[in-house]
């Protein structure tokens, strides 16, 4: 049976999620700040850098290495040797590069022009060390090479001078500096290729040719087994970063993994695809953040659980001016739309819209579970011409109907999974809709828009009217069979503003539809994108309209930033922040059908209730708690609001046909289409908005454009841009 489409504005197609890109300086711009050159001698480099530096090649070249995604650039294949330079570490003292080098037998220091200059030092073991790394607690570099007679070594390097390759000689004979062993190769053996010092507890770490990770105390020469990380090969690169995470890249594939050291089950996570070599040494600053700053990565954007933060690993690109889905890379989530119904059972039309040929892969959340599973991969490693492709994706008959998120990946790389890093490319996270067969949705006010619900919690008083205390964006979803009968509802939501004095819960209601009605276990509720264990639905007499409560304290969802009174009402604190979010997914299911033309619609009964245990203003001597409902004008009350309230102070409702109403006919909630700009902290709504006077006096049939800004007082509003 084919699938009617209901949507207002236009056929199915993906809803733009939330737009949460990380952030990092163009690599090409960063390298040229913080690596200055210097022609006549070697200059330090100005910064801890970020990113992490890797030597290959039998004739040395440094290469700069963005670990978080495994683009790098070469910084110089003509280092000043016609050797291979190796065990190099980051000197945090001085920010200067050592290494040791082949051609001169000895260490070697680095600097901003890229070039090595040998270090005189007494004292040489005869060893080809190619393990070493610089301690960030005592201004030393240590070597290490496996074998009786070898061991390892350090070197002091507080006040170290670089020489000439010509003057070496001589400066060895003279030097007062010298290899000092800690432990021989015999008594600490240990197959490794490279290691880094802990930002913070002085000690070594390694992962082995099988696997498994040491640490190492470089005072004692001792070696602990801590836990095989679950990958073999030759890690040529160990680094750290500033949160203590080790990371390990492996010579012949260039895979770089990531390591929790601190984790109860130690395990290494693949984390980006780096660049490959048989010879590969790594050195980074340990204190440094692995990404901070960033304007050229691009992230995935569905909720946190699917992988969306470097924290998290989540999917991440490289910017790519010639690789990228859609208008333009890391702009909008326009690259892909669905031509048809994400139907259970049968298969569903995309259009992937590209810039440059590339390679697909996509993945689908068929079971809901809040993760894209190896079986979920709806698209694997298809090659994508410039332009226009039509791509064809089956639905599973076992997909779990209801919203769900999709993502996809383009780029130069092959066999990428649904996370990690990637040096090219872009990826986009869309929100889909799984219908059964002869099912047919509806969204208010559209399958793309919100409506912004606006309280004022001072009911029964008008207070300041300043209709900021809670402010909420809106969208409501209703599923039909094939018979136009309603049998489910999501509303999702989001939190834009938390002006309120008091606590207050948030509730959605739905008229006319009992609790008896409701498919309880099939009735779920997600914040930010996290399943709530308990039911969303309240408890009431059976026969009482269902009531959902969303958050029973909204002031527990979100924290205030320093020198904030409020959140997002003051006019310098209007700005979303990524820590303090509250996005909801309400998804409601019925046991009884109910016809299109009886069953709720719109933003169905949206209402604030007092949180219990808590002062509620001077009109209550105690706290009213739940008894206390504010709902948008004429809109019924549930079971629970207790109605010895109507027509106290300010309030002129009867009960019976009008609710929360004044005597000047103000509401104390609006619905307002759009995200709308809602007055700053304080700021009475007729003052910012001149013509709300007008449409509250003609009961709405003048000025119905009243909350647009033709009039307004934009420095009194605050900006709700927010990309869902």
């Amino acid at each position: 049976m084919p699938i009617s489409i209901r949507y207002r504005a236009a056929p199915l197609h993906f809803t733009n999620p939330r737009r949460l890109s990380v952030c990092l300086q163009t690599l090409s711009s960063a390298f040229a700040l913080l690596f200055s050159f210097n022609s006549l001698a070697s200059s330090a480099f100005l910064d801890c850098p970020e990113q992490a530096f890797l030597v290959q090649k039998s004739k040395a070249e440094l290469f700069g290495v963005n670990l978080a995604t495994g683009f790098y650039l070469r910084h110089s294949d003509a280092m000043g040797t016609s050797g291979k330079i190796n065990a190099i570490g980051f000197n945090n003292f001085d920010r200067y590069i050592y290494g040791f080098s082949s051609e001169w037998q000895t260490l070697v220091q680095i600097g901003a022009d890229y070039q090595a200059r040998p270090v005189a030092l007494a004292g040489y073991p005869g060893a080809n060390f190619y393990v070493g790394d610089v301690s960030l607690q005592h201004n030393r570099y240590y070597a290490y090479r496996p074998g009786a007679g070898f061991g390892l070594y350090y070197v002091d390097l507080g006040g170290v001078e670089a020489s000439t390759p010509e003057q070496l000689e001589t400066a060895v004979s003279a030097s007062t500096r010298s290899w000092q062993k800690v432990v021989d190769g015999a008594d600490l053996n240990l197959r490794i290729y490279d290691f880094a010092f802990h930002p913070h507890n002085q000690h070594l770490y390694s992962v082995d040719s099988s696997g498994n990770l040491f640490v190492i105390d470089p005072e004692l020469g001792r070696a602990q087994l801590i836990s095989n990380v679950g990958e073999r090969g030759t890690f040529g690169a160990v680094y750290f970063d500033a949160d203590e995470k080790l990371y390990i890249s492996r010579n012949s594939d260039g895979f770089i993994f990531r390591i929790d050291i601190n984790a109860a089950d130690i395990r290494a996570e693949f984390f980006a695809f780096g660049p490959s070599s048989s010879n590969n040494d790594g050195a980074r600053c340990a204190v440094a953040n692995i990404l901070s700053d960033s304007s050229s990565v691009d992230f995935g954007d569905a909720p946190e659980s699917y992988g969306s933060k470097i924290e998290d690993n989540g999917a991440r690109h490289e910017r790519s001016e010639n690789l990228y889905l859609g208008s333009s890379w890391g702009g909008d989530d326009d690259g892909v739309q669905a031509i048809t119904n994400f139907e259970l059972g049968s298969n569903s039309i995309l259009i992937a819209k590209t810039k440059g040929e590339g390679i697909a892969n996509a993945w689908a959340d068929w079971d809901q579970n809040g993760s894209f599973d190896d079986q979920e991969q709806i698209i694997k490693n298809q090659a994508l011409k410039s332009g226009d492709n039509y791509l064809q994706v089956s639905v599973p008959e076992h997909a779990q109907a209801g919203a769900t998120w999709t993502r996809f990946r383009y780029s130069s790389t092959a066999d990428i999974g649904p996370n990690g890093g990637v040096a090219d490319g872009e990826v986009e996270d869309y929100r889909i809709e799984l219908v059964e067969a002869g099912v047919s949705v509806e969204s208010y006010p559209s399958d793309s828009d919100f409506v912004t619900l606006a309280f004022e919690d001072n009911w029964p008083l008008l207070g300041d009217y300043d209709m900021n205390d809670v402010v909420v964006a809106s969208r409501v979803t209703r599923y039909f069979n094939a018979d136009n009968e309603v049998f489910r509802y999501d509303v999702r939501g989001r939190l834009l503003a938390l002006g309120a004095g008091y606590h207050n819960g948030y509730a959605i209601q739905l008229d006319g539809i009992s609790q008896a009605d409701i498919d309880v276990e099939k009735s779920l509720l997600f914040i930010n994108g996290l399943l709530v264990e308990n039911s969303p639905m309240e408890i009431n007499s059976e026969h009482a309209d269902a009531v959902f409560i969303i958050s029973n304290d909204l002031k527990n969802e979100v924290s205030v930033a320093p020198g904030c009174e409020f959140y997002r009402t003051d006019t310098h604190c209007a700005t979303f922040e990524q820590n303090d979010e509250f996005d909801f997914l309400l998804s409601v299911a019925l046991k009884r059908t109910v016809h299109e033309s009886l069953a709720p619609s719109g933003v169905l009964n949206p209402f604030i209730f007092a949180s219990p245990g808590h002062y509620h203003g001077p009109a209550f001597a105690q706290a009213p708690g739940r008894s206390l409902e504010i709902h948008l004008k004429n809109k019924p009350v549930s079971e629970r609001f207790n109605p010895k309230l109507w027509g106290l102070y300010d309030d002129n409702s009867d009960g019976l046909s009008s609710f929360f109403v004044s005597d000047n006919n103000l509401p104390w909630a609006l619905e307002v289409p759009g995200l709308w700009q809602h007055p700053a902290e304080r700021v009475d709504l007729s003052l910012v908005y001149p013509e709300f006077a007008s449409f509250v006096r003609s009961d709405g049939s003048e000025k119905q454009l009243w909350y647009q800004q033709f009039d307004a007082n934009s420095r009194q509003l605050i900006n709700n841009r927010w990309e869902p």
